[in-house]
């Protein structure tokens, strides 16, 4: 399809950016500003070409993100809360894989700032999204419980089946 076209395409010019020789600070500047592309291809591709050019992440948030490029979701979870802003944007990655794998290493780091987001990620409509954030949640469980009965008595009509599945799971009891 056209679309296809246009990320190999774009993919491909990424990479090149990284291969160009002496490096400068506008061929980083340019790789930098496609690590949140809509385009998983382009975001793969800058990644790429900046580990090519062997730039040294130096904030918490470039680390982040490199480390989600190479999926080196070891790194994100020794990173902790740190890393919970980068992974928490990449829920809203429309492809499910890179949901599923921020959902799992958020359910490692146990953050407070990422229950909630997770909650709504219960109605995603991906099965395996759905699955990884349960796990998550699961791993949370103490911090989980309070937002899920809040969300439960406030929230979407659609999440109450899946909180009441979760809760179940968890073995909570009401008191």
């Amino acid at each position: 399809s056209e679309r296809d076209s246009y990320e190999d395409i774009f993919s491909v010019v990424i990479q090149e950016i990284g291969e160009v020789r002496p490096i400068n600070k506008t061929q980083i500047f340019i790789l930098k500003q496609h690590f949140n592309d809509d385009e998983f291809y382009v975001r793969e591709a800058a990644r790429s070409a900046l580990w090519q050019i062997d730039h040294e992440p130096k904030t918490d948030q470039q680390k982040a993100e490199y480390y989600l490029a190479y999926q080196d979701y070891n790194s994100l979870v020794e990173m902790g809360d740190a890393a919970t802003p980068t992974l928490l944007k990449e829920l809203e990655s429309q492809e499910p894989q890179d949901r599923m794998y921020a959902v799992g290493t958020l359910g490692e780091i146990a953050s407070e700032d990422s229950v909630e987001p997770l909650i709504f990620l219960l109605d995603d409509p991906d099965h395996g999204v759905r699955e990884a954030t349960t796990e998550a949640l699961i791993k949370m469980k103490e911090m989980a419980i309070p937002r899920l009965l809040i969300s439960l008595k406030n929230g979407n009509i659609s999440l109450h089946q899946s909180i009441l599945g979760l809760l179940k799971g968890m073995e909570w009891k009401p008191e």
